[in-house]
């Protein structure tokens, strides 16, 4: 008799064991399902270390990725309009003319966007001329050629795909060839130089306006005026001795009274 309740009670141990086990597995079940949690529905994201970046024309930025490495991803930079910011596929932003852009950072199925605001950053551009200096005056030979080759700077860069107009106020002194400025008759005129540059938008290109001025002979010119102004008042002296000797200075200057 002892023996068949020990048998009895080995097997209501092993029935209570099994039904604790398949309760604990049944909430352990339920917890993971109430936390909604899917470890197979996590997604890998991609990070930027600039989410915004405000520059000024000419200026050059990284852009740095930092994402987990997937098998037969490519990294892939581009840009929203290429006229306002360019990017390399190494992640350097170039600013190239006022405006903004988006530069979208793309790996696999994931990506990342940079807003990229481009200003003058309260700078104006400069018009140089090569071996001229603002409101310069220069001297020319009549048919003589002023070659200016003209570029923009600004920002520590030197932009000579600009285009350029020539304002010039007398159109008989001088005019403008492929070869440079020409003096074409004696005397002066201002020569106004206008840059249009593709960085500073759809606006007035050029803020900066440069006067020089062009001086055909106006120098010999006046030289050979005087000397002859000089001949003439010498042979008049010489021609006229005879007569003050006679009649003295007064009288031949003015004439008898």
């Amino acid at each position: 008799m002892r023996k068949k309740w020990l048998k009895y009670l080995g097997v209501g141990l092993m029935l209570s064991l099994a039904l604790s086990a398949g309760v604990a597995c049944k909430d352990d079940e339920e917890s993971t399902e109430d936390s909604g949690y899917d470890t197979e529905t996590i997604e890998s994201v991609i990070t930027l270390n600039q989410t915004e970046l405000n520059l000024k024309v000419g200026d050059k930025r990284y852009i740095v990725p930092s994402f987990e490495m997937q098998a037969g991803a490519d990294l892939v930079y581009s840009t929203a309009d290429d006229t306002v910011a360019s990017v390399s596929q190494n992640g350097e932003v170039t600013a190239l003319k006022e405006g903004s852009t988006d530069i979208v950072v793309t790996y696999g199925e994931l990506s990342a966007t940079c807003k990229v605001n481009v200003t003058l950053g309260g700078e104006l551009p400069q018009i140089v001329i090569n071996g001229v200096e603002e409101n310069s005056l220069q001297k020319l030979a009549v048919g003589s050629c002023l070659n200016v080759n003209p570029y923009v700077w600004f920002n520590g860069g030197k932009y000579d795909d600009a285009s350029f107009d020539y304002v010039i106020e007398n159109k008989a002194i001088a005019e403008k060839t492929d070869d440079g400025l020409i003096a074409k008759a004696c005397g002066e005129t201002a020569v106004k130089i206008v840059a249009y540059c593709v960085f500073l938008g759809e606006s007035m290109k050029s803020n900066k306006v440069f006067e020089r001025v062009i001086h055909g002979i106006f120098l010999i010119l006046g030289l050979v005026t005087v000397a002859c102004v000089l001949l003439i008042t010498v042979y008049l002296v010489i021609s006229g001795i005879p007569a003050i000797l006679e009649i003295g200075l007064w009288d031949f200057l003015f004439g008898k009274v």
